[in-house]
């Protein structure tokens, strides 16, 4: 995940952690990349405010990596053709969004079970 802001950060962190994923920080384009480097083979997804010339390398090298593009500009569009999540959003459409990418369907709930009669 790349977002500038460290509060801003943690607090994306925070929900997607609760939401049982991993969760990878780079606070700048050039961070991402040596996090990449570092772990290349555990990223699924880059989750980024903007989208620097540093990510835009990273998407080079590894074509078929996908990214959430996060955006603090009301109705931005997505000129890269990336998915987009506009800011503000809830916990639940970023967690939701991720899910859609990583093709992870929603957990079901665990129902208690029911004593036989």
């Amino acid at each position: 995940m790349v977002e500038y802001d460290p509060q801003v950060l943690c607090v994306l962190r925070d929900i997607l952690v609760r939401a049982g994923f991993t969760v990878l920080l780079a606070r700048s384009g050039e961070k991402a990349l040596q996090v990449y480097q570092q772990h290349r083979m555990e990223v699924d997804l880059l989750v980024t405010d903007g989208l620097p010339l540093e990510i835009e390398q990273l998407t080079s090298q590894r074509p078929e990596l996908k990214v959430l593009r996060l955006s603090g500009f009301a109705g931005a569009e997505s000129a890269s053709g990336l998915p987009m999540l506009n800011k503000p959003f809830t916990p639940a459409a970023l967690v939701e969004a991720v899910r859609a990418l990583l093709g992870r369907p929603q957990p079901r709930p665990i129902r208690p079970k029911r004593a036989n009669a």
